[in-house]
């Protein structure tokens, strides 16, 4: 992996019961890449008390900025449930 200054990385997990993420809002200065792989709970995600430490087959989302880009990008991610609820995060990423 590149530094953070060249690339920032979120972690995003596909919790159990929660469809693939799509890119609902494409970043203006960048581009955004999926791909699976597994994800560690943290002590400090809302609403998780004693999962901390776990680790679940997730999505890794990377946001590539273009060339030379420096400055703050934003997109936004859609996760649909299997109830057929849709839930919708703005994702802001500040490249240095």
């Amino acid at each position: 992996m590149a530094p953070v200054s060249r690339r920032a990385i979120l972690a995003v997990a596909a919790l159990i019961g929660a469809a693939p993420f799509a890119v609902a809002a494409e970043p203006g200065r960048g581009r955004v890449e999926m791909r699976p792989g597994d994800v560690v709970i943290g002590a400090n995600w809302v609403g998780v008390t004693n999962c901390a430490g776990t680790t679940l087959p997730g999505v890794n989302v990377f946001y590539v900025p273009a060339p030379g880009f420096a400055g703050t990008d934003r997109f936004k991610l859609d996760v649909g449930y299997s109830s057929g609820r849709t839930v919708r995060a703005e994702v802001e990423v500040v490249v240095r």
